[in-house]
């Protein structure tokens, strides 16, 4: 059951997020120093990085900790 938050299913919910995450996109991950080139499309995201299995993981964990400040 959904607490809080836009209802699932309706026209807005869609723009919603996807204003929602363009902050996160331009605030955090586009800053990353290890991004090379980032483009998205509603939830599809096309990222090329500097080399090394680390940048991976260091990008990954950006994207990951979306929503989870403050938990």
């Amino acid at each position: 059951m959904q607490i809080n938050g836009t209802a699932m299913g309706t026209n807005a919910t869609c723009m919603y997020a996807i204003i929602y995450y363009s902050y996160h996109e331009e605030t955090v991950i586009t800053k990353h120093s290890a991004i090379a080139f980032y483009r998205t499309l509603t939830d599809d995201a096309f990222i090329v990085m500097r080399d090394g299995y680390g940048n991976f993981k260091a990008v990954k964990a950006i994207m990951d900790e979306l929503g989870l400040e403050g938990k």
